[in-house]
């Protein structure tokens, strides 16, 4: 007989929880659980004894969480490890804010913001550096620095927007993919330049820095 889970998602005194109605099967089988496939084991024996859940790498550090044979089956997860899994929907929007945070700041030449957002250390390939990777912020601030073309008339509009945004959270490094449209004026027309970029962000003492990135022109 295959047990059911029944209770709802609850915590036990030492702050475990498990899914609500969860089906265990008494073979070896992989189910999909809190946002991961897991391996389950259910041994032959009536008796009573621990069944191990492995999880893929990705999920929990590859941890091995166990299962108490008895019934119902309670699936227990360190409350520390579903938090982890509960917020990576916000940290993914915290990444695409600060994204969008530092493609503003570029574009209104805030030097200030930009160091705030990137590591001091930080690298990247893009076709300004002719191949070459670039090591820090000096390479950078030379643009930032730059005078505007005509500074008796007002500025051109310009905006850049982000198309298309894949970003994978890892524990504190989290990577953002997607195509940069940058609307502007030139020689008296609007015109839109597409790049494709990637970011790689990293949280130092819980806050979010920009370590890495690659911009290339989109083909």
């Amino acid at each position: 007989m295959t047990p059911l889970v029944t209770s709802g998602c609850k915590l036990d005194k030492n702050g475990f929880g498990w899914p609500k109605n969860l089906q265990i099967p008494e073979k070896r089988s992989r189910k999909w659980l809190f946002g991961r496939f897991v391996t389950l084991y259910e041994p032959p024996s009536a008796a009573i004894k621990p069944t191990i859940v492995t999880i893929e790498p990705e999920a929990f550090g590859g941890r091995e969480l166990s299962v108490t044979s008895c019934h119902p089956i309670f699936l227990t997860v360190p409350l520390s490890n579903l938090s982890s899994v509960m917020t990576t929907a916000s940290d993914r929007d915290t990444i695409l804010e600060l994204t969008q945070k530092l493609l503003v700041c570029i574009i209104d030449g805030d030097w200030e913001t930009y160091t705030e957002l990137c590591c001091p250390t930080l690298t990247c390939f893009e076709p300004e550096a002719l191949g070459n990777l670039v090591d820090g912020l000096e390479f950078h601030q030379y643009y930032f620095n730059l005078p505007s073309t005509n500074s008796n008339s007002a500025p051109l509009p310009v905006q850049a927007k982000i198309v298309a945004p894949h970003v994978r959270v890892m524990g504190d490094v989290a990577i953002i993919a997607y195509v940069r449209l940058t609307q502007k004026m030139a020689d008296g027309k609007p015109i839109t330049v597409a790049m494709e970029e990637t970011r790689v962000w990293h949280r130092q003492q819980g806050k979010w820095k920009h370590v890495h990135f690659h911009r290339s022109p989109a083909r």
